[in-house]
């Protein structure tokens, strides 16, 4: 059960930090889909960063001690 938490925890940051990666670097295709998330590019991009770092590692943490 925990390490289908932490997945999901792992693919959400990884699709937040593709989010913000777009809307920072102007590459949306339509670029109306990002209107929403215009002011928050870059603190989309730190924050998949920090919540895929911390899922890999209860991944990680997890797969060692279960």
């Amino acid at each position: 059960m925990i390490k289908r938490i932490f997945k999901a925890g792992l693919y959400s940051g990884i699709l937040i930090f593709t989010l913000g990666f777009a809307n920072v670097f102007d590459i949306a295709n339509p670029p109306e889909i990002l209107t929403l998330l215009a002011p928050y590019g870059e603190k989309l991009l730190v924050l998949g960063i920090i919540v895929s770092s911390i899922a890999g590692l209860g991944l990680f943490v997890t797969n060692r001690h279960y």
